[in-house]
């Protein structure tokens, strides 16, 4: 078990890895994906040079915000 299991994150900027290998790994934990951040995302994981879009969407809908590393850290330590 883990903080994301059975939670809606969408993943946001440049990542140290292909987003499709971070989605692929998501989904085996259980975790849904979305592409667009709705009041249903419960995570918004962001690398480098985000969007500003999705940063307001996820600060109005009180999304929780993760670097790509804390994310990586969480699920790793569970």
């Amino acid at each position: 078990d883990h903080p994301f299991q059975n939670k809606k994150i969408v993943f946001t900027g440049a990542m140290s890895q292909p987003r499709a290998a971070l989605q692929k790994q998501a989904k085996a934990h259980g975790i849904a994906v979305s592409s667009s951040v709705s009041s249903k995302t419960d995570f918004l994981i962001i690398g480098e040079n985000v969007g500003q879009s999705k940063l307001k969407a996820a600060k109005v809908n009180d999304v929780v915000i993760l670097t790509e590393e804390e994310y990586l850290k969480i699920l790793d330590t569970k």
